[in-house]
């Protein structure tokens, strides 16, 4: 699984959490999210899950749109179902 984020912006009332986020994450590549409470770790992969919007921004998984900014619109395309087991790593 692919992982493509460009420019990704979230606030909540007057709290902006994500300020232009770009993240690349090839297939097979193992990435950690650190950082301290409250930067918007959570927040982040919420939007990765569609389980939050972000303001403004684009996701891409798998080379298909999660999120696209047009014309300062958002258009949500039907992406297949993805399991929380397709998410995490096979132990070995």
């Amino acid at each position: 699984m692919s992982i493509q984020i460009r420019n990704l912006y979230k606030s909540f009332h007057d709290n902006q959490v994500l300020r232009n986020v770009d993240l690349d994450v090839k297939e097979r590549e193992i990435v950690v999210l650190m950082g301290l409470s409250g930067s918007g770790k959570t927040t982040l992969l919420r939007c990765l899950c569609d389980l939050e919007t972000a303001d403004s921004g684009e996701i891409l998984i798998n080379d298909s749109y999660l999120l696209k900014e047009e014309g300062g619109r958002h258009g949500v395309s039907e992406l297949p179902a993805v399991s929380a087991s397709q998410c995490t790593s096979e132990s070995d």
